[in-house]
């Protein structure tokens, strides 16, 4: 695909397209037949829509997020014409700001104050449109971030807010649902690789657990690789905890990392989150989610199309392999737990 001109930076890559349809639609082909519903999507799906074009046939609600005045009457036009079976909504601004505040920014349409609430349903109890989405996808532009306290500004609004798709007023423990998150990997500079070192470093864990974060925080001299096993464990942690807290069990859908547009380096988490019996509060298993396999597409020609990364979480199995890939077809999903052996 050619890239857009000066500026724009959210256009696809091989790689890209291949976790679209080989990976990101058979997750959301097995959630749609679990839950026998078409599935409400909130995210961003950049000016090409190529997210909801490839998963349209599963969805019935696309609520879009553009933070640019261009691009989101671009997305407005897309819809219309070619996704016009679809209801949709496109809130203008920043994602981060608008999960938090769970409403867009103000613009002009026909002369008029647009301001909508973020939702899929109307609540006349509360008149408004109330948060209930079953695929959010969030394709930054921007790094991960340290969910330290610490962080500030809009590093802290991204932590804030990736929290907040858990507060039960949004995502509530009677539903599943699926996140994912893609973030290049070449814009988390040195600082930010410390204070995610430092975080997962400081989790209370068993010496089985502890194993595994000390073989995700050390550095392998390879620094994409490194980074991609720092984000793998963070992302762990931090959904882990908050999962509790929403009782939901996180179940790992796998991390792969591939070459975006103009061979940038990009990291694609995958989460996978059902309603738990266990009391609120009750933790998740970590270090399960540790061990999710790490991935990185073959040749686009290729089957299985995925190969796990070379050195993997100490501990990891190929039944567990299967467990997080069970959505997968089966003869690919058997071809990659079938390296899992050797590879620590």
């Amino acid at each position: 695909m050619t890239p857009p001109g000066p500026g724009r930076r959210y256009y696809s890559s091989e790689d890209k397209d291949l976790i679209r349809e080989r990976f990101d639609l058979p997750l959301l082909e097995a959630l749609q037949s679990a839950t026998r519903s078409k599935l409400r999507y909130f995210g961003l799906p950049g000016s090409e829509l190529l997210d909801v074009k490839t998963w349209r046939h599963l969805l019935s609600h696309v609520s879009a997020v553009e933070r640019r005045r261009d691009d989101l009457e671009t997305i407005e036009a897309v819809l219309e014409t070619d996704c016009s079976d679809l209801r949709s909504c496109v809130h203008f601004g920043d994602v981060d700001l608008v999960i938090l505040r769970n409403r867009g920014n103000r613009r002009d349409v026909g002369g008029q104050t647009h301001q909508p609430w973020v939702g899929t349903r109307y609540d006349p109890t509360l008149r408004r449109q109330v948060w209930d989405f079953d695929v959010v996808n969030l394709d930054y532009f921007g790094p991960f971030l340290p969910p330290e306290t610490g962080s500030t500004g809009r590093k802290k609004d991204r932590a804030n807010a990736l929290r907040k798709l858990f507060d039960i007023e949004r995502q509530d423990a009677w539903k599943q649902w699926v996140l994912l998150v893609t973030v290049e990997a070449a814009l988390l500079d040195q600082e930010d690789k410390v204070r995610l070192r430092r975080y997962l470093s400081s989790i209370s864990a068993d010496a089985e657990t502890s194993r595994v974060i000390d073989f995700l925080t050390a550095g392998t001299g390879h620094s994409v690789e490194d980074t991609v096993r720092l984000l793998h464990g963070v992302s762990a942690a931090l959904f882990s905890y908050a999962a509790s807290n929403a009782n939901l069990d996180a179940c790992p859908r796998g991390t792969v990392l591939y070459r975006g547009a103009a061979d940038r380096p990009m990291i694609h988490l995958a989460y996978q989150f059902r309603p738990r019996q266990e009391p609120i509060g009750a933790p998740v298993s970590i270090v399960r989610l540790l061990r999710a396999p790490i991935l990185r597409p073959k040749n686009p020609a290729a089957h299985p199309w995925f190969e796990l990364l070379p050195a993997q979480a100490p501990g990891i199995t190929s039944e567990a392999i299967e467990a997080c890939l069970d959505f997968m077809n089966s003869t690919c999903r058997g071809a990659i737990a079938g390296t899992a052996r050797g590879t620590n």
